[in-house]
């Protein structure tokens, strides 16, 4: 696979997309397995917040293209146009690393706040600062 470079901005984006409608398609909000659907919300987010993180000539190259996932949170945190939702996908990361690393259960109603706070939170301002609807 090719690198991700700022020429990759559509790559993102479309990778996004493509991750919420396997999300939609595969209903994981009623599927009893919560914590994929953690998994696939906070990748879904990830692809977004590349998609600015490349186009963003304030960061450094470092920033631009993070090599993990500490790296983008620190560019997350420090990109002028992604410090709004730092929180959320932050929480996003972390029911994510929950879910993969630590094996836990997300809890009842967890995902419900994670879908409607955290990662619409996160998916509107991104969508909105690249100009898509």
């Amino acid at each position: 696979m090719a690198a991700v470079t700022r020429s990759n901005k559509a790559f993102h984006i479309k990778k996004a997309e493509r991750n919420e409608d396997f999300y939609q398609k595969q209903k994981l909000t009623q599927s009893g397995f919560d914590e994929w659907a953690a998994i696939v919300l906070f990748y879904v987010c990830v692809h977004y917040v590349d998609a600015v993180l490349c186009g963003d000539l304030t960061l450094s190259s470092y920033q631009q293209e993070p090599g993990n996932h500490f790296a983008r949170l620190k560019a997350v945190a420090k990109c002028p146009t992604l410090k709004k939702i730092a929180v959320s996908y932050t929480n996003l990361l972390q029911r994510s690393i929950d879910a993969r690393y630590k094996m836990l259960n997300i809890p009842s109603g967890s995902l419900s706040k994670l879908e409607t706070v955290d990662y619409r939170s996160v998916r509107n301002h991104v969508r909105t600062e690249l100009g898509l609807p």
